[in-house]
C-alpha cells in the first residue's frame, strides 16, 4: 500500500463529510494502491452517524479501500490522527479533516515530491481557503528559521510514515488553562529535530473550509500565547535541526558525500571550487573538492589536472542544463527503491508520457500538439504531459495541451531540487508505466533514457528535434546525442534536419522519420482583413503597402531589427508597416512603436488570419528557427515572405518559392537588406506568393502530414522500430 488518507470525524455535516470522502476517492492515483480510513472520534450526530452507515455498507464495492472505525470516547483531533496513522498500511499519510478537500491529483503527485529524496519528512501544498472566507496561500519555500517563526505549512501535509513514527505521532500541549500550542506546527518542528525536512508541491491543492467558528478559535492573545509555548519549546532543540539542514543541502545538490557546515572542511573546499571556477571555468561540486588540490595548484599544477581530468562525476551538457552539479548515479539505490515500491501499480499500457520544456509558440510545439491531438481522438491513448517550467508565455497552448492529458506534471513544482525534479518524474514514470515516451526539449526525460531501457526495455522513447539554436551554442540535437544509444527513434520536422542529423551524429537513417508541420485552418479562419485588422481600423491609406512582423518578441525573432528596418524608412511615406505579438520584449517594444507614425503595434495576435491576410509582405530576422509556423500560414494565404538564409527557412523556400531570402550577418545591418528587396523586388515577390498555398497543401496540410502521423504512431510508438521513409 503506498497512500492511506486519514479522515477524523466528529459531528461534521453530511454533505461537507461527503464531499471530503469523494475528494479522498476521486484520485488520479491507482485506487488499489491506497486506502481511505474513516475514524467517528463518537460522534453525536445523528445524520453524521447514519452517513458513516451507509459509507461502511458500500465499502466493498468501492474500488478503493475504504475502512470505517468508530471509537467508543471522544478522544480530540490529535489522538485520532495518532490512531488513524497506527493502523494505516500506507507508506505515506495524509490528515484530511472531515470538513475539507483535495485536488484529483493530489496522492500521484504529492508520491512524486515524496519520493524524490528520502529524507523528506512531509510534502505541503498550496492552500485555497473556501466558504465563508476566500483566499490563495501558494506553498513557500522550505526554510527552518522561517518555519520556527511561523508555520507555512499546510494540515493535509503528506508525511512519511518512518518520519510520523520517528516522533511518536503529534501530541497535544496545554498551558495555563486554555492556552494550547499548534499541534501541527510542533510536528513540524519535530520532524525537522529529527533530521526530517519539508518540501514544497506547487501542483496540488488543499482546500481547507473556513466556517466562522474555525475563524475565532483563538483570540489575538490566545494565539500570541500559544505561538510563545511553541518558541519556547523548540528555541532550545534548534542545535539539533542541523541534521535536517544537511539532508536538505544532500537533497539539493544530489550528493551523498556533502559536507555539513559544522565541518571546517566544508569551507575551505568551497573556497577551493570557488577558485576552480574562477580559474579554470570547471563547476567542481564542493563535495569532491579535496584539500590537496590547493597544495597540487601550488607544487604540481600537472597532478592537479591529472586529478581533474579524473572527475567522470562531472555533468555533461545536458545534466548541466538540469542544473545538476555532478552526474546522474544510474547506480543509486534511491532509483531503484522508487522502481520497487511503485513496480505492482497496475500499468496504462496504452498510455504515452509527453514531455517538453514549455506550453510556448512555436512550430515544433503545434507537431507535437498535432501528435498528441492525433494519439488522443484516433488512437484513445491515454496522455501524461510533463513540461519543466509551467510559465510558458502562451496560455493557447498550455489549454491545448492540458484538454488531451490525462495528466500534466510540472517539474519545477513538484520539487526544488534539480536532482528532486529527475527522481519526482522518474516517480510518475513508474507510477504510469507509459507504453511509449516522446520527447521535445525535456532534459530531465534525456537523463532518464537509461533507467527507463533498463527498467522498461519495451517502452518506445522518441524524440522530437526542431532546432539547431544560434550558432555557436549548443542545441537540442547536441544534448540529445549523449543518450543516443537509448532512443529508438529521432522525429525531425524537415529533410534538411533528416541529413543533418544523420550526417553530423552517425545516426542510422532509418530510424529518423520527417513528420512536418500542420498549417491549422482553425487559426487561419479569415481569409481577409477581420473588423480588427483592416486598413480603415488601424488609419493606413488604402495604396499604401503592408509590410507585417508576426511573432514572439524574444531576443531569437530579433524584433530590434524590424524596428529599425521601420525607422530607415520613414521617408517613404508609401509603406506602413504592421507589429504583432507578445513575449518578453513586449514592454520594449511597445514604448518604441509609438515613436513611429507608419507602424501599428496590435498585442497579441489570435487571429492570424486576419493579421496576414492584411500585409502585402512578412518579414522575418530570425537568429535561428526550426519550421516557423508563421511562415507556413503565410504561404497557405499566398502572402510572400523576405527571410534570413537559416536552416528553417531555406528548404520551405526553396520547394515553395513563396518568397526570398537574404544573406544574414546579424550585425545591425540585416534591416538594410530586407529594405532593399522591399524597395526592388516587391512586384516580383508578389509574383511569388501565390504559389504558397500549393506548397502547404502538398507537404504541410493536415491530409498530408497524416501518413507519418501513422507511421509514427503504428509503426514506431506501439509496433516494430523498423520505419520506411
Amino acid at each position: 500500500m503506498l497512500a492511506s488518507v486519514v479522515i477524523p470525524v466528529y459531528n461534521t455535516k453530511p454533505d461537507q463529510l461527503e464531499a471530503a470522502f469523494l475528494s479522498a476517492c476521486k484520485q488520479t492515483l491507482d485506487p488499489s494502491s491506497y486506502e481511505i480510513i474513516i475514524i467517528d472520534d463518537h460522534s453525536t450526530s445523528q445524520d453524521t452517524r447514519h452517513l458513516l452507515d451507509v459509507i461502511e455498507g458500500q465499502a466493498s464495492g468501492c474500488a478503493n479501500h475504504v475502512t470505517v472505525k468508530r471509537l467508543a470516547v471522544n478522544t480530540g483531533l490529535v489522538q485520532v490522527r495518532n490512531f488513524g496513522a497506527k493502523i494505516a498500511k500506507g507508506d505515506f499519510l495524509v490528515f484530511l479533516d472531515s470538513d475539507d478537500l483535495v485536488s484529483s491529483d493530489y496522492l500521484l503527485k504529492g508520491l512524486a515530491t515524496m519520493m524524490s529524496s528520502e529524507k523528506i519528512g512531509w510534502a505541503y501544498p498550496n492552500v485555497v481557503g473556501f466558504g465563508f472566507e476566500q483566499n490563495f496561500s501558494p506553498a513557500e519555500d522550505f526554510g527552518i528559521r522561517r518555519l520556527f517563526v511561523y508555520n507555512y505549512c499546510a494540515t493535509a501535509s503528506m508525511f512519511r510514515k518512518r518520519a510520523w513514527e520517528s516522533i511518536e505521532g503529534q501530541r497535544d500541549k496545554t498551558v495555563a488553562g486554555d492556552i494550547k500550542w499548534y499541534e501541527d506546527w510542533a510536528t513540524y518542528m519535530s520532524l525537522l529535530v529529527k533530521g526530517w525536512y519539508g518540501e514544497p508541491n506547487r501542483s496540488i491543492v488543499f482546500y481547507y473550509r473556513k466556517n466562522v467558528k474555525s475563524m475565532m478559535t483563538r483570540s489575538p492573545e490566545l494565539a500570541l500565547a500559544s505561538r510563545y509555548v511553541h518558541w519556547r519549546t523548540f528555541v532550545c532543540r534548534l542545535p539539533f535541526m542541523a541534521g535536517a539542514k544537511l539532508n536538505y543541502m544532500k537533497a539539493r545538490v544530489g550528493s551523498e558525500t556533502t559536507t555539513s557546515p559544522l565541518d571546517p572542511r566544508y569551507y575551505s573546499r568551497q573556497a577551493l571550487a570557488m577558485l576552480l571556477r574562477q580559474a579554470l571555468k570547471i563547476d567542481t561540486p564542493v563535495a569532491r573538492v579535496k584539500t590537496r588540490y590547493l597544495f597540487y595548484a601550488i607544487a604540481r599544477p600537472k597532478k592537479l589536472i591529472s586529478e581533474l581530468v579524473s572527475l567522470r562525476f562531472l555533468p555533461n551538457p545536458c545534466e548541466q542544463y538540469c542544473g545538476l552539479s555532478e552526474s546522474v548515479n544510474y547506480a543509486s539505490s534511491s532509483f531503484d527503491e522508487i522502481y520497487s515500491k511503485l513496480s505492482a501499480l497496475s500499468p496504462a499500457s496504452s498510455s504515452v508520457l509527453v514531455g517538453h520544456y514549455w506550453w510556448r509558440a512555436g512550430g515544433a510545439e503545434q507537431v507535437l500538439l498535432d501528435l498528441c491531438e492525433y494519439l488522443k481522438e484516433i488512437q484513445g491513448r491515454e496522455l501524461l504531459n510533463i513540461v519543466v517550467r509551467g510559465h510558458g508565455e502562451n496560455s493557447y497552448f498550455r489549454e491545448q495541451f492540458s484538454s488531451v492529458s490525462l495528466c500534466t506534471g510540472i517539474l519545477e513544482e513538484l520539487s526544488t531540487s534539480p536532482i528532486g525534479r529527475i527522481k519526482a518524474l522518474w516517480a510518475l514514470i513508474c507510477i504510469h508505466k507509459p507504453a511509449a515516451i516522446m520527447i521535445m526539449s525535456n532534459p530531465h526525460l534525456y537523463c532518464l533514457t537509461p533507467l527507463i531501457k533498463k527498467y522498461f526495455p519495451s517502452t518506445r522513447v522518441v524524440d522530437l528535434l526542431h532546432c539547431i539554436g544560434a550558432t555557436g551554442t549548443l542545441s537540442w540535437f547536441d544534448l540529445s546525442n549523449y543518450y543516443k544509444d537509448f532512443i529508438d527513434t529521432r522525429i525531425v520536422i524537415s529533410e534538411t534536419y533528416k541529413d543533418f542529423i544523420c550526417v553530423r551524429y552517425g545516426v542510422d537513417e532509418s530510424k529518423v522519420l520527417v513528420v512536418h508541420n500542420q498549417v491549422k485552418s482553425m487559426r487561419l479562419q479569415s481569409q481577409q482583413a477581420s473588423a480588427r485588422y483592416s486598413r480603415n481600423a488601424l488609419g493606413i491609406p488604402d495604396t499604401n503597402v503592408i509590410v507585417g512582423f508576426l511573432g514572439r518578441l524574444d531576443r531569437q525573432k530579433r524584433p530590434d531589427e524590424f524596428l529599425r528596418l521601420v525607422e530607415s524608412t520613414q521617408a517613404n511615406s508609401g509603406v506602413s508597416y504592421l507589429l504583432g505579438g507578445d513575449g518578453e520584449l513586449r514592454s520594449t517594444v511597445e514604448k518604441a512603436a509609438s515613436q513611429y507614425a507608419n507602424l501599428s503595434y496590435v498585442g497579441n495576435v489570435k487571429d492570424a488570419g486576419g493579421f496576414l491576410s492584411l500585409c502585402d509582405v512578412v518579414v522575418f530576422f530570425s537568429e535561428y528557427e526550426g519550421m516557423p509556423l508563421v511562415a507556413l500560414e503565410c504561404a497557405s494565404l499566398s502572402v510572400p515572405i523576405i527571410a534570413p538564409d537559416i536552416v528553417g527557412f531555406r528548404e520551405p523556400i526553396a520547394n515553395g518559392e513563396f518568397g526570398m531570402l537574404y544573406p544574414s550577418c546579424y550585425d545591425g545591418t540585416d534591416h538594410l537588406k530586407v529594405k532593399a528587396i522591399i524597395e526592388n523586388d516587391l512586384s516580383k515577390l508578389r509574383l511569388l506568393g501565390p504559389n504558397g498555398p500549393s506548397y502547404v497543401q502538398k507537404y504541410h496540410a493536415r491530409y498530408s502530414a497524416r501518413p507519418g502521423f501513422d507511421q509514427l504512431i503504428n509503426s514506431v510508438l506501439f509496433g516494430k522500430p523498423s520505419i520506411c521513409v
